[in-house]
């Protein structure tokens, strides 16, 4: 089943039953695939754009380095990151966006 709009397909389900956003050929339960990073799932509490409170879970990659993931917040439309896990090495970093340690927490206020 595919679904189109303006004359060009957006999301499909195919005969095994996933779902493919932005991908004519889905390889999981849902795959979503972007043309430009990074790809954003939000999960949010308004109208995105006035005001938006929740939270985000973001794929990108960064040019020889491999795929990250992060889970962050909104505040007021605004994203921060809050965990991000790299796929060389598979840092996970609190507070950073760049882990240089197996577990790097940056501790942004000042309080421990």
């Amino acid at each position: 089943m595919k679904f189109y709009t303006e004359a060009v397909e957006r999301m499909r389900i195919s005969a095994s039953g996933n779902v493919g956003i932005g991908t004519d050929d889905p390889q999981s339960k849902l795959h979503i695939q972007t043309a430009a990073a990074p790809t954003d799932i939000y999960l949010t509490d308004g109208t995105l754009g006035t005001d938006n409170y929740g939270g985000v879970v973001r794929g990108y990659s960064v040019t020889g380095q491999g795929g990250r993931l992060q889970l962050g917040t909104l505040d007021n439309d605004i994203y921060y990151p809050a965990l991000t896990v790299l796929q060389q090495g598979g840092n996970v970093g609190i507070g950073t966006t760049s882990p240089g340690s197996a577990l790097d927490i940056a501790n942004t206020s000042g309080n421990t």
